[in-house]
């Protein structure tokens, strides 16, 4: 366990510095203009041992006036490139989390979507899209700066110091280690409660999600308050990993100022004593060095000012800094495990025109499973001519709408193949199968935009006027001409503005508009009351001309009408005829149409 935590973090330092990397003219730039400030905030600070004691020290207004201006030029110009740093850092932090939600939203748009129905949990995704997401760019924009700043502030100073009174300073260096190893440990302790928190905030997001999905059904069963505690242990659990996550953090500030502490309170005892004893405080650095010496009150004064400002007080920081570091390998780490998801995989190369496909379907030997308990589909074998009108029936868990998964390759064949027009679809181009088959789910899902561009979905070519075509041929113009902004009027999520019937209207509309060869229906009326159901079928009826189609359905009158029907029963097609053929056998498809 410990070899793999190390090795996470490892590849998530890797991953982060690969986002760092796309941006590298701006991380030197904010580098070097943060080691700028650095410098300049610990040069503006060498001239107080001569105000003090030259101009302060010995009442010589001359001095005083000439190194104040001298001074607070240098605080302004600190001021000026301190706020070039941060600003830079913004836009660097601002520029990698944009890239990163780019690759990450593109890389959700390539993962099959199988993967959301078996093993995605929606809330998960969207905690790190979200929550993961702003950590990583938080830590970019706000603290970027004071990680490149901090460090080089507290070397610069020691070093400085260490050159004004090496024996005196070297006090500083015994406590590093030991600081060093308390780190250590307290970013082990944030990393694991920070992925905990993570965790439980995703369970939380989950819920939520849920719940707004299924709000029409969290009334009609009346089970807000089963949801009201399921929701209150969650967020229970989740302000406990807070608690244990804030307190890994928080635990390095004391223990930091406690070291500062004894720091400061062991420089002015040996100060003191050796100042007795006129030891070390007596040493001179001539000015090609350095601008001061700690043998009078301003240089003292000047050397514990540089120890608290440069050393001290940064080191305070370096606790929280480096907590944030800890959570934001967590969130690096969960952004990463979704660039490794497998993407769909696409190995075909041909393309094939509308204009030159025949829609002819040809399976031989179709085998499928998802998983050891063999559910799916096995021996299947059918040939489908052009223009062919063809029903699929049998219980639920048939294999139905697997066999449709199959055809257009929303899940890949484990055995045998598929052909279209005599090429197996494997061998087609995804993009271009998907031009040749249209699909018309039982549920039609519209996006929160407006009805114009939910119709022509997946392609912008399409003109206004082909647009109300297909809808005037979909039965659906009338309704759309009588809402406020007709076209343009946005639907809400998932078209929970409109009807059953108006979305599957629009549903129709787009297959219209894309004309494929091939025409799979998976019962797309199968939900709705009778008065739609006519509206939806005489719409059917005269999109499925000059088309290959496969309908899955349990509609008596379609199943008797149709020129040839598949029964299918627990992956398996158990029965296949003309209609009328199927019924003299008085096998399973003549019971169901006795029914």
């Amino acid at each position: 366990m410990k070899n793999t935590g190390k090795l996470n973090q490892k590849k998530a330092n890797a991953y982060l510095f690969k986002n760092l990397k796309a941006f590298l003219f701006g991380f030197v730039l904010v580098f070097l203009i943060a080691q700028v400030a650095t410098a300049l905030n610990i040069y503006s600070l060498t001239f107080l041992q001569e105000l003090l004691d030259e101009g302060l020290g010995k009442a010589n207004p001359d001095k005083i006036k000439t190194l104040t201006p001298v001074i607070v030029r240098l605080w302004i110009i600190y001021g000026f490139v301190l706020y070039l740093a941060k600003y830079m850092s913004a836009w660097f932090g601002g520029s990698v989390s944009k890239k990163l939600r780019i690759t990450i939203f593109e890389k959700l748009l390539k993962i099959p979507d199988y993967w959301f129905q078996t093993k995605g949990r929606h809330g998960d995704m969207l905690t790190r899209m979200s929550a993961d997401i702003n950590k990583v760019s938080d830590f970019f924009t706000l603290k970027i700066s004071d990680l490149l700043i901090i460090p080089m502030k507290i070397i610069l100073s020691t070093t400085v110091l260490f050159l004004v009174a090496p024996k005196l300073t070297a006090t500083l260096l015994v406590t590093v280690p030991i600081l060093a190893k308390v780190f250590k440990v307290g970013i082990g302790k944030i990393n694991y409660h920070a992925g905990r928190m993570q965790f439980k905030l995703s369970e939380l997001t989950e819920i939520t999600r849920e719940t707004i999905e299924g709000i029409k059904l969290v009334h009609l069963f009346r089970v807000q308050k089963s949801l009201e505690k399921r929701f209150e242990l969650k967020a229970d659990e989740l302000f406990k990993a807070h608690l244990k996550s804030f307190a890994s953090r928080i635990w390095l500030v004391p223990t930091v100022h406690l070291a500062n502490g004894l720091i400061f309170g062991l420089i002015l005892w040996l100060a003191s004593l050796e100042m007795q004893n006129g030891g070390f405080l007596t040493i001179y650095i001539e000015s090609k060095y350095l601008s001061f010496n700690v043998g009078s009150i301003g240089g003292i004064t000047v050397y514990f000012a540089i120890l608290v400002t440069g050393v001290l007080s940064p080191s305070k920081l370096l606790g929280p800094i480096l907590s944030r570091v800890a959570e934001v390998q967590i969130s690096a780490a969960r952004l990463l495990e979704i660039e490794n998801l497998d993407e769909v995989k696409d190995n075909g190369k041909i393309e094939v025109s509308k204009n030159n496909c025949k829609g002819e379907i040809l399976i031989k030997n179709l085998n499928f499973k998802y998983d050891k308990n063999n559910k799916g589909v096995k021996g299947i074998n059918l040939s489908i001519s052009p223009g062919q009108k063809i029903c699929i029936t049998g219980p639920s868990g048939a294999g139905k709408s697997t066999l449709f998964s199959l055809l257009i390759r929303l899940r890949e064949i484990d055995k045998g193949e598929i052909l279209l027009d005599g090429k197996n679809i494997q061998s087609i181009k995804m993009d271009s199968l998907r031009r040749l088959i249209g699909y018309v789910p039982q549920e039609p899902y519209l996006f929160s935009t407006t009805i114009k561009e939910n119709i022509s979905i997946g392609s912008d070519k399409f003109s206004e006027e082909e647009i109300v075509e297909a809808s005037k041929n979909a039965n659906a113009h009338k309704f759309i001409k009588e809402l406020d902004d007709g076209y343009e009027t946005v639907v809400g999520t998932a078209g929970s503005t409109l009807s059953g019937g108006q979305r599957q209207r629009i549903a129709l509309a787009r297959a219209y508009l894309l004309n494929t060869p091939v025409l799979l229906l998976d019962e797309p009326s199968s939900h709705l009351d009778s008065e739609n159901v006519e509206k939806i079928e005489s719409v059917i009826k005269k999109l499925s001309k000059n088309k290959t189609v496969i309908e899955i359905t349990h509609n008596k009158e379609k199943l008797l009408n149709s020129d040839y029907v598949i029964m299918m029963h627990d992956g398996t097609i158990i029965e296949s005829g003309l209609p009328k053929e199927l019924r003299k056998k008085n096998g399973a498809f003549a019971k169901i149409v006795k029914k």
